[in-house]
């Protein structure tokens, strides 16, 4: 989890924005991050010569659904590092050959029953926010996330990072 973490921090655009709160905002008002992505996108692009994106994308996705907090966070953090410029979002919404499509965001993304702690409930929760607000300023993009998901996203900020769905009865009518 210290690896995927130092991966995170070194593709990141701005590294402060994977611990941040708020950070879609802090994310639009950095006027840097534009000329910083080239960079970054080198970086990873290097780092996956040989494992390659969709070998370590697969693993995250797993990691993200680990019993130990410390990995999940460290998954996220990843996400997080790739949601912060266009390439990286689209590498998140892209299907390849080991993850299905929209697994990423049916099954990992808006799946609360994923995540059950608080801090990695609010890790998601902001990882959903740069998310959202990285389509919101590069529509170019919006293909790629679809407006019946990006709603999907925009609903599960509304309710809140520690919105659990009530459980679902069912009751029986006898003679």
């Amino acid at each position: 989890s210290d690896c995927l973490t130092c991966i995170a921090e070194i593709i990141a655009l701005d590294p402060s924005l994977l611990h941040a709160e708020h950070n879609e905002q802090k994310w639009l008002d950095s006027p840097w991050i534009e000329s910083m992505s080239e960079t970054s996108q080198t970086i990873y692009n290097s780092m996956v010569s040989q494992c390659t994106h969709d070998v370590l994308f697969n693993y995250c996705l797993k990691l993200g659904k680990e019993p130990f907090l410390k990995t999940r966070l460290s998954a996220q953090l990843y996400f997080k590092a790739l949601a912060q410029s266009k390439w990286g979002l689209t590498l998140l919404f892209t299907e390849n050959k080991l993850v299905k499509k929209n697994q990423f965001l049916q099954e990992y993304l808006i799946n609360r029953e994923v995540e059950i702690e608080n801090e990695g409930l609010q890790c998601k929760y902001d990882l959903i926010k740069l998310i959202c607000a990285n389509f919101k300023q590069n529509y170019e993009l919006f293909p790629k996330i679809g407006e019946y998901n990006l709603e999907a996203l925009e609903e599960y900020l509304r309710l809140g990072p520690l919105y659990k769905p009530a459980p679902l009865k069912v009751a029986f009518e006898s003679n």
